[in-house]
């Protein structure tokens, strides 16, 4: 377990060296690498229909971030906002995009 949380804390998605320039234009850069890569996972594995539709999602999140949201309707307040774009008959998501 104890190796697990150090791997944890230590895993980074980014480059270390053109992080504070990015950082300045892009507030999603810690994860904006592999994020683009489940987006073309996503759209490579399935062929949608004609019927799409747009989900909201907030993942529920209480720790340190940029991007946290504060919604005071929902059920978990703060979290980060995700869009998504699915097929509305089997619910599969094409396209996520993060606010």
């Amino acid at each position: 377990m104890e190796r697990f949380v150090k791997l944890c804390i230590n895993l980074r998605f980014d480059g270390k060296r053109a992080r504070a320039n990015r950082r300045v234009s892009d507030i999603f850069l810690p994860i904006r690498d592999l994020t683009n890569k489940i987006n073309r996972n996503l759209q490579m594995s399935y062929n949608p229909s004609e019927n799409l539709t747009i989900d909201e999602q907030l993942v529920p999140w209480r720790g340190r971030c940029p991007f946290l949201q504060y919604l005071p309707s929902k059920p978990d307040k703060y979290g980060v906002k995700l869009f998504h774009i699915c097929n509305s008959k089997t619910s599969y998501p094409l396209q996520r995009y993060l606010t």
